[in-house]
């Protein structure tokens, strides 16, 4: 079984990542979409990451993984 994944990694006011992994995204995602729906999250303001807020997208990726049953 194959499933992929959106990564959003955001740094926040003390340097630190944070990723969010967003399940089964749309086909077709592109990096542009990618950085607005990062915008969108920082201008929400409604995360705080180890007592800080998120203050920029770092970077955005696609993450596909192969699950293999063993017999």
């Amino acid at each position: 079984m194959q499933t992929t994944e959106a990564e959003l990694v955001f740094k926040n006011a003390d340097g630190r990542k944070k990723t969010f992994n967003i399940v089964d995204p749309k086909e077709g995602l592109t990096k542009a979409a990618a950085e607005k729906a990062g915008a969108e999250i920082i201008g929400a303001n409604i995360f705080n990451v180890g007592g800080a807020d998120l203050k920029s997208l770092y970077t955005s990726r696609l993450r596909t993984t192969t699950l293999v049953n063993l017999a």
